[in-house]
């Protein structure tokens, strides 16, 4: 629905072999400043070849281009702590019945 209704975009990556991958882009703004994010909300790599070099490079070229100072995205994957800073948390409470 987020695609459909034009509040995502869904970008599709082909290399020598064809498919291999997408990514959803969202723009939004920041909480505070209202300055624009450009926001990796779905990403999907097909197969064993890696592609986050060029992936990154193309999502740094979108975020430019839509002036934006910040590219976010989030993962439950506690490696990427080694990469970049966490900036947030997402805490669960449960409920029960």
């Amino acid at each position: 629905h987020a695609i459909k209704s034009g509040s995502a975009a869904l970008y599709v990556g082909q290399d020598d072999s064809g498919f291999c991958g997408f990514l959803v882009l969202q723009r939004l703004l920041g909480e505070f400043s209202r300055a624009p994010i450009l926001h990796c909300w779905l990403a999907y790599n097909h197969g064993d070849g890696e592609i986050y070099d060029k992936a990154l490079d193309f999502l740094k070229l979108q975020a430019r281009q839509m002036g934006a100072k910040r590219l976010t995205f989030g993962s439950p994957r506690p490696g990427w702590g080694k990469r970049y800073a966490c900036t947030t948390a997402t805490y669960e409470i449960p409920l029960e019945d």
